[in-house]
């Protein structure tokens, strides 16, 4: 066997296949099933005058898009998916990503499997749109686009700053209130936050309510 290469870079590998000079070693069979020709030239011998030649192309890897959906938050190292690529001729080598999420994401090079590299937050990022290229073993490549959707999960609601001080009050002292929505958070920033008094070690002296529905009365 020799090798050519196309003018696409591919590799190409080809075995002598008609009227060959010499039978040799040459299939009796052609590509299609058909049996094979050993005199194309009808003049009862077997050297090549035709130069025919098969051509069994080293095809590119194929590798497709892909989607994958993770929650937010969950732990470093879990695995988001995994990205599959095949070669038609088996000889499918490495796995890589290319742009797109290399912070975020570790792929193994064999396997496909997509590991989450750090924490997610859907409210910060939705989603990842991951470039991952297949190469075979005669370095042929071709690229995918494989789209990481980041899920959105309730969170608990979040005190800002320091919360609120202690205060004192002489009992001459008029009323007094703080509007709780500048002490508490909702990380999902899209959830409408109730405020109830759970506790109040003295009533008799201090009668906190909530009133407007956000706001601390003392």
């Amino acid at each position: 066997h020799s090798l050519l290469v196309s003018q696409a870079g591919e590799t190409l590998i080809f075995s002598l296949a008609l009227d060959a000079g010499d039978n040799t070693g040459a299939p009796s069979f052609d590509q299609r099933g058909l049996p094979r020709i050993v005199d194309g030239d009808n003049q009862n011998g077997a050297m090549a005058d035709i130069g025919a030649f098969e051509l069994p192309l080293n095809r590119r890897p194929d590798i497709s898009s892909q989607s994958f959906t993770i929650d937010e938050n969950v732990a470093v190292g879990t695995l988001v998916g995994r990205v599959v690529a095949s070669d038609p001729d088996g000889n499918l080598a490495t796995l890589a990503m290319v742009s797109g999420g290399r912070d975020a994401f570790t792929l193994n090079a064999t396997t496909g499997d997509l590991f989450l590299n750090t924490a997610l937050d859907f409210e910060t990022r939705t989603t990842y749109a991951v470039t991952v290229q297949a190469t075979d073993s005669a370095s042929l490549q071709r690229n995918a686009v494989v789209t990481v959707t980041v899920a959105n999960v309730n969170e608990a609601p979040m005190v800002v700053g320091s919360g609120l001080d202690d205060r004192t009050r002489r009992d001459s002292d008029a009323a007094d209130s703080v509007d709780l929505r500048s002490l508490f958070g909702d990380p999902d920033q899209v959830d409408s936050l109730t405020y109830s008094v759970r506790t109040n070690s003295n009533t008799p002296l201090v009668d906190a309510q909530i009133v407007n529905g956000h706001d601390l009365a003392l």
